[in-house]
């Protein structure tokens, strides 16, 4: 059995204005070759990447990102795989949801320094999830699902309605957006957490709505991001993480290899901008994160300034 444990994210983006920041590392991470924030699994008899994913509160593709040469569906019994258990938001907010496609996370700002993490399913190619800001307009527990016109015309066999149980699509909880016909709700089909399946709407973890459902009010400001990369200086390390784009995670829905990414001057600059002067950058550490997309935060400098926001 996988123990379940919720990861608290970070708010750093390149403004870190919330607060918010990474946990101290380890006293042995600085004789790491190279510095990463994650923890490691152990593999067991049975396991594959969703019941993995699902247990740890990652999404399925971003586990997948993470062990690039690992077999998803039967991984070694005993060998030891990444799970990425902190993430860099992209943007920073005051108080809110940020939702992050190019990560398929969604951020919780809850204006008191702290920020909650969760992966999320997002609409398939050609069913993108709306980019833009939005708010939260009102909440349910149990809703009942009408099928939108699109998704009857693309399956007219669908019944007009389903009320709460087990067949319901939206799961036990749902936040309507103010883009019509759009909702971050949960979901019967924990397995497409982490994936590119949905009509637009974000999905999540029946136990992870339930979590934030509580914590967040009618009248939430909610952003959509399609940002694949972010930086943050902490703990006297400048750390960058970077995703698939949204083509890439197709390609990894699909079994197939990612081609290298490369580091792009919007990077460049979000990297400069957010170095303090005293940091000496690793290009050649930036380049490989950019190339792998692993999806989790790596050094790539270091300085003599240190933050007070750890937590």
């Amino acid at each position: 059995m996988i123990s379940r444990r919720s990861f608290t994210a970070l708010s750093l983006a390149a403004a870190a204005t919330t607060g918010a920041g990474l946990p101290a590392l380890p006293a042995f991470a600085a004789r790491q070759p190279e510095e990463r924030l994650v923890t490691t699994y152990v593999v067991k008899k049975g396991d594959t990447f969703h019941e993995i994913a699902k247990a740890k509160g990652l999404g399925f593709l971003e586990l997948r990102a993470a062990n690039p040469d690992v077999e998803p569906w039967m991984p070694e019994p005993g060998s030891e795989i990444v799970i990425p258990s902190i993430h860099i938001a992209p943007r920073a907010m005051d108080k809110g949801i940020l939702l992050s496609l190019g990560g398929m996370r969604l951020f919780h700002f809850r204006g008191n320094g702290q920020v909650d993490s969760y992966a999320v399913g997002i609409g398939a190619e050609g069913l993108e999830t709306p980019l833009g800001t939005t708010t939260v307009v009102s909440k349910r527990k149990d809703p009942t699902w009408t099928p939108t016109a699109n998704i009857r015309k693309r399956k007219p066999y669908l019944p007009a309605s389903i009320g709460p149980g087990p067949d319901n699509p939206l799961g036990n909880r749902a936040m309507y957006l103010g883009w019509p016909a759009y909702l971050i709700h949960g979901t019967n089909l924990p397995d497409g957490i982490g994936r590119r399946t949905s009509s637009g709407c974000i999905r999540m973890y029946p136990w992870d709505v339930e979590a934030i459902y509580e914590k967040v009010d009618v009248g939430t400001r909610v952003m959509s991001v399609d940002d694949r990369y972010s930086v943050a200086f902490d703990s006297g390390r400048l750390w960058l993480e970077v995703h698939p784009t949204l083509t890439g995670w197709n390609l990894l829905e699909d079994r197939e290899e990612l081609p290298p990414s490369i580091l792009s001057q919007d990077i460049i600059n979000a990297i400069v901008a957010a170095a303090p002067e005293d940091v000496t950058v690793d290009w050649e550490a930036a380049e490989r994160v950019v190339r792998e997309q692993r999806g989790y935060p790596v050094a790539i400098g270091h300085g003599s300034t240190m933050t007070t926001a750890l937590r």
